[in-house]
């Protein structure tokens, strides 16, 4: 019979006639059998667990209860004959293993399989929370819940507030389970107040104690209002930026040339950038200093230090007929033009008082006028940082008196930049050569004294590079002025690189500017470059000879007799109505002989 279905039954009478008429039909019974379930899955949620029952047999009649045991415990009735059914008042976390039955009018089924399943609930508070200031914003971190609540963390709520009792405002930061955020959207200078909760699929647990911060910001830049140069220094005024950033300004910091930031002298303006060099322009920025760093740099603005022109070099008074003429070296402008030379005449050699002030531009000046008689005179230049130091000792012309004649017999040596000039003393005139003056020119206009102050015919002096045409000059000088000038140019000389070396020679090469004169050339050379300008050293000739004007010409020369396998050092010279020039020294090595033995039989 198939459960939970009526059975009718029907009686009939049978004998030897056969069978009677059978009875009206009479229900008899519903046959019934015990339930069979199973679990077709568990749903988990705070503290409670829902089960949904997947009912294979009723046994025949509606359920009447169903009934679930925990970890093999005893079994408890849901109060419920219909799925799913809550399990309530479970631990949240903790795993369970559940089985069901069902009760009804057939009987009690047997308990279904087994099925794990952990209520769950909300997540505890996270912990930990920092706040970090940063510009219009905070950084936050903080620790995860210790608890989840049973069910994964997908995501934080982060509010903040600017009291500690709110009201809050949520961030709106998108889904995350990162344990840290940036608040952005803030006011500088403004303390805020930060709270995290966690949720889970329960919902949102609790906030964790609130953090706090202020945001700040670097300062807006300063503007530079003005720059004064000075004498090594440039002294910078400014005004302090719009925006200190919401924290105090500290100090400020200056910048040149796009380098590295230092600090000032001071926090107030104007401030001095000082340890710089006249006559360099210099590209100036500052830039406000707080907590939170540097700030925005300023706009560059462009100055160049300068002080008062250096000292005069090369005064000499040349008396005339009448007149005396004056003339000096160009003084240093020290970052700043020369506008002008203030020549004095003196009544004194010392002390005494002003006769007559002159205001050249040039670096000479003739005064005319003059009778008979000894003058003196000083100088000094001036640019716009003022006046530089003033010549002394006075300087001294006699009228009517004989100068020196000039200097004789002038011989130079000139190796790389050092130069060596002799001569010989000229007639002294009316009075006692007491000095002589030694100048250079590049351009034959513009003098530069090297040596003076020496009644010595000989002068050493370094000259400013080897490689530049030069003409030099030197004159006397006595109580009663400076004489007439004698000249020399020398050559401009290079060596080149030796070519075509073998064991027992090699080709040499250099250049010889004549300087516009006429210069002869040669090598010199050794196997000891400390024999180089001795009598042990060689020489050989070189071509083509002479070698005249203006302009670097080849030379050459050829040598043997070299010794295989040895360094030989080698110079170009030229030399030139008494100049003698060497060149840079280059170094070459012979090739080494090779010794064969005859090994034929005999």
């Amino acid at each position: 019979l198939t459960n939970g279905v009526s059975v009718y039954a029907e009686v009939v009478a049978e004998n030897e006639a056969g069978t009677g008429p059978a009875s009206a039909p009479r229900p008899v019974a519903v046959p019934l059998g015990e339930p069979v379930v199973q679990i077709d899955s568990i749903v988990s949620s705070p503290n409670a667990l829902s089960v949904v029952v997947d009912l294979v047999d009723d046994g025949g009649r509606p359920i009447d209860d169903y009934e679930y045991q925990l970890d093999g415990g005893n079994w408890i009735s849901a109060a419920a004959g219909s799925s799913p059914f809550p399990i309530p008042g479970l631990t949240t976390g903790i795993e369970y293993s559940v089985r069901i039955r069902a009760t009804g009018a057939g009987g009690t089924s047997a308990p279904s399989d087994a099925v794990l399943a952990t209520p769950y609930g909300l997540p505890g508070a996270p912990t930990a929370l920092v706040a970090n200031s940063d510009a219009g914003s905070a950084v936050l971190t903080w620790t995860a819940p210790a608890s989840d609540g049973g069910a994964a963390v997908t995501d934080y709520v982060v509010q903040y507030a600017t009291n500690p009792g709110g009201p809050f405002t949520t961030f709106a930061d998108g889904t995350s389970a990162t344990t840290g955020a940036t608040v952005t959207g803030l006011t500088n200078a403004t303390t805020y107040y930060f709270r995290v909760a966690a949720q889970n699929a329960a919902g949102t647990g609790s906030n964790s104690p609130l953090a706090s911060t202020t945001p700040l910001a670097a300062p807006d830049a300063p503007t530079i209002t003005g720059i004064t140069p000075g004498t090594g220094f440039l002294q910078v005024a400014y005004t302090a930026p719009a925006s200190n950033g919401g924290s105090a300004i500290t100090g400020y910091q200056y910048r040149l040339d796009g380098g590295v930031w230092k600090n000032t002298a001071g926090s107030s303006s104007p401030t001095t950038i000082a340890g710089l060099t006249n006559g360099t322009e210099y590209d100036v920025e500052l830039r406000a200093v707080n907590a939170v760093g540097g700030g925005t740099p300023s706009s560059i603005e462009t100055a160049t230090p300068f002080g008062l022109p250096g000292a005069i070099a090369g005064f000499r008074a040349t008396p005339g007929a009448g007149n005396v003429l004056l003339e000096w070296d160009a003084a240093a402008a020290n970052g700043s033009p020369i506008t002008s030379y203030n020549v004095i005449r003196w009544n004194a050699a010392n002390e005494g008082s002003i006769v007559a002030s002159y205001q050249p531009t040039a670096t000479s000046h003739n005064v005319t006028g003059l009778g008979n008689g000894t003058y003196y005179f000083t100088v000094e230049a001036t640019n716009s940082a003022g006046t530089g130091p003033r010549s002394t000792p006075r300087t001294t012309a006699v009228v009517g008196a004989v100068a020196p004649a000039a200097p004789t017999a002038l011989t130079l040596t000139v190796d790389g930049d050092d130069a060596d000039l002799t001569w010989t003393a000229g007639a002294q005139g009316s009075s006692a050569i007491t000095d002589h003056l030694v100048q250079y020119s590049t351009d034959g206009s513009s003098w530069t004294t090297v040596a003076s102050g020496s009644s010595a015919t000989s002068a050493s002096f370094e000259l400013p590079s080897a490689t530049t045409a030069y003409s030099l000059r030197v004159a006397a000088i006595s109580a009663v002025g400076a004489g007439g000038f004698s000249s020399i140019t020398p050559p401009i000389v290079t060596t080149g690189a030796a070519g075509g070396t073998t064991s027992s020679g090699t080709d040499l090469s250099g250049t010889v500017d004549a300087n516009g004169g006429s210069a002869s050339p040669s090598f010199e050379y050794a196997d000891d470059a400390a024999d180089l300008g001795t009598v042990t050293s060689m020489t050989i000739a070189g071509t083509p000879d002479p070698v005249t004007g203006s302009g670097a010409t080849a030379v050459t020369a050829s040598i043997a007799d070299l010794t295989p396998g040895t360094e030989y050092s080698v110079r170009a010279v030229a030399e030139a109505g008494g100049a003698t020039v060497y060149g840079n020294v280059v170094t070459f090595t012979t090739d080494a002989s090779i010794v064969t033995n005859d090994v034929s039989p005999t």
